[in-house]
């Protein structure tokens, strides 16, 4: 007889905790990239190329911590292939930034919300942590403190519901789903079996 293979742990899911540490983690090493590239390429290269393994690591993270079997890969190789083709491509800092936030968004919409008005509120979130970000690289100059900014507030995304339908997801009974109307004629026609009946 065989013994059949244990389902496998599912992996801790995000808290804010967990965002918050995420956060600390990437702004140091986005900040120690930064320093490390600058002396090697101009500053506006390092910053993408900062952007780009800064945001492919926050969506690994994502994607692992979702708790989906299927299409993370898929997922991943999808965001790796935008990331390249921006690039490589002529578009301004400003815009690079803002496509790979969307990006983000979109992975984290897909693996975490399940209707639309949570992931309008991740919108409005990530909104926010690009205002932070923006804020922070004004008064300071530091990728670091940009970075943490930006992270910081991303991480609050796991208090937004997953969704915002209130409706019950328990099941029926056949009975209560049955419309008023034909409710209504159920009993006039019940009514009038018994007075043929009692008449018969």
């Amino acid at each position: 007889m065989r013994t059949p293979f244990p389902s496998p742990i599912p992996p801790p899911s995000p808290t804010l905790l967990r965002g918050v540490l995420v956060a600390l983690v990437l702004s140091l090493v986005g900040g120690a990239t930064f320093a490390g590239l600058s002396h090697l390429v101009d500053p506006a290269t390092a910053l993408r190329l900062v952007v780009a393994l800064l945001g492919g690591s926050y969506v690994c993270w994502l994607v692992s911590r979702s708790g989906a079997r299927i299409g993370r890969v898929t997922s991943v190789v999808g965001w790796s292939a935008g990331a390249v083709a921006l690039m490589f491509s002529p578009v301004a800092l400003p815009l690079y930034l803002l496509v790979h936030v969307a990006l983000i968004w979109l992975i984290r919409s897909l693996y975490f919300h399940t209707s639309v008005l949570p992931a309008l509120f991740d919108l409005a979130l990530s909104g926010l942590s690009i205002a932070a970000a923006v804020w922070a690289a004004e008064q300071s100059n530091s990728v670091f403190l940009a970075a943490w900014c930006f992270f910081l507030v991303q991480s609050f995304f796991v208090v937004i519901p997953r969704t915002l339908n209130h409706r019950t997801t328990q099941p029926t009974d056949a009975a209560d789903e049955i419309n008023p109307p034909f409710q209504r004629a159920q009993r006039t026609a019940e009514a009038a079996l018994r007075r043929i009946s009692t008449n018969s």
